[in-house]
């Protein structure tokens, strides 16, 4: 899971360690286990001159062609439970296991340190430390771990305005 610990963003103060009961959500990423083929799929759906453009995958066919087996999820979502962490909804594509839990379960489940920063715009957020990481059993199964950093806010690309094109009175 390399690349997930972060910086302490420029311009933001460190507060400190999350209050250990704070709810953490998680999406934890399954690994596919025909990557090379997935990526060579997409790349055929998607080039402008290939005879497979625009021939997409029903969610079905997507699952049974590219989503990681029931016992690979299982495994996953059992290793979550066993660290004390609440597991979700299984999406039927299963590339990821959504859990939740208590900062305290969800940093030690994953070996790393939680901790609070304020950023510049005075939001508080949270980033992992340490490098969070899976034991051996479940680790190849496990490609990603979003929502450990809360640091980037999604917010719309666009807004509705009162000016320009096809604005009222514009």
């Amino acid at each position: 899971l390399r690349q997930h610990a972060a910086a302490v963003p420029s311009g933001a103060q460190v507060v400190g360690p999350v209050p250990a009961s704070t709810t953490v959500s998680v999406d934890v990423g399954v690994s596919v286990p025909d990557p090379n083929g997935l990526s060579a799929f997409v790349h055929a759906v998607s080039t402008p001159r290939s005879s497979q453009r625009g021939q997409y995958l029903t969610p079905d066919e997507f699952a049974a062609r590219f989503s990681p087996s029931t016992s690979t999820v299982d495994a996953v979502s059992r290793w979550l439970t066993a660290e004390g962490l609440d597991v979700g909804k299984i999406p039927a594509d299963r590339l990821y296991v959504p859990a939740t839990g208590p900062a305290a379960s969800v940093a030690r489940t994953f070996g790393t340190a939680l901790t609070q920063v304020r950023l510049p715009s005075g939001r508080q957020a949270i980033i992992p430390t340490v490098e969070p990481s899976a034991p051996s059993p479940v680790a190849p199964a496990v490609s990603a771990v979003v929502g450990l950093s809360t640091v980037s806010h999604f917010h719309p690309m666009v807004t509705v305005g009162t000016s320009g094109p096809g604005a009222a009175g514009g």
